[in-house]
């Protein structure tokens, strides 16, 4: 999903730098940004929960869904803040969506999972 987003719209690297610049010079934008990271966070939770409910999964059939759904939701956006800073700092060629399918076959060969979706 956070793939298929980024392709959709793969953003200006120089408008990223700028932004970071500017929100890391400006004390109440670390934290308005802190606070719309911890929104999607849980926006990115609660969808992944709803996912797993359609499986037939909840909290009486898996009492530590939610700890779950927040660990995946963890390792995506980790996924997805490695990749893009690699693609920011300018240290390859390819695009965002290369780079998160990099990163997802990274993901596989350090668990050993050749199950996690792309």
């Amino acid at each position: 999903m956070i793939a298929a987003a980024l392709a959709e719209r793969a953003p200006d690297p120089e408008i990223i730098r700028g932004r970071r610049k500017v929100i890391m010079r400006t004390p109440e934008l670390v934290n308005r940004q802190t606070a719309r990271i911890s929104e999607v966070e849980d926006l990115l939770t609660r969808t992944i929960l709803a996912r797993f409910e359609v499986q037939g999964r909840n909290a009486s059939t898996t009492p530590d869904i939610e700890d779950e759904a927040r660990m995946v939701v963890a390792l995506a956006l980790s996924v997805l803040r490695y990749s893009m800073k690699k693609w920011v700092g300018g240290t390859v060629a390819s695009s965002p969506t290369e780079l998160m399918h990099q990163s997802i076959e990274l993901i596989r060969r350090i668990t050993g999972d050749s199950h996690i979706a792309h």
